[in-house]
Formats: structure tokens, C-alpha cells, sequence
């Protein structure tokens, strides 16, 4: 994966979990199954980004 893909899938991520937030009325994991899918979505979206700055770490700097 390379930090362009693992960042293209971290604003996925961040996207689909700041939408899940909106439609449980700001309260994720509040023990609804709207607030259970939210909590699960900003989880992978953190997740994501873990993997971003992984993948972007290990990417040897180009230039001089």
C-alpha cells in the first residue's frame, strides 16, 4: 500500500464515521445501533489513519 492509497483510505474512513456521528445525533457509542455503527466507524477510521502514518514512515524520502 502506498501512503497515497492508505491516505485515500483514511478520508474514506473519516467520511463514512463523521456521517454515522450526524445521523446518531452526535452520541457514538451512546448504545443505540446508530451510536454502536458511529463508535465502529471513527474506530476504523482511527485505524486508518494509523495505517497512513505507518505506510507515509516507511516511505523513503525522495529529493535531495
Amino acid at each position: 500500500m502506498t501512503p497515497g492509497d492508505a491516505w485515500d483510505a483514511f478520508v474514506t474512513a473519516q467520511r463514512a464515521a463523521d456521517e454515522a456521528v450526524k445521523e446518531c445525533g452526535g452520541s457514538p457509542g451512546d448504545g443505540t445501533p446508530q451510536g454502536g455503527r458511529a463508535s465502529s466507524l471513527v474506530d476504523a477510521a482511527d485505524l486508518a489513519w494509523s495505517e497512513f502514518e505507518a505506510t507515509a514512515l516507511a516511505e523513503p524520502e525522495t529529493g535531495a
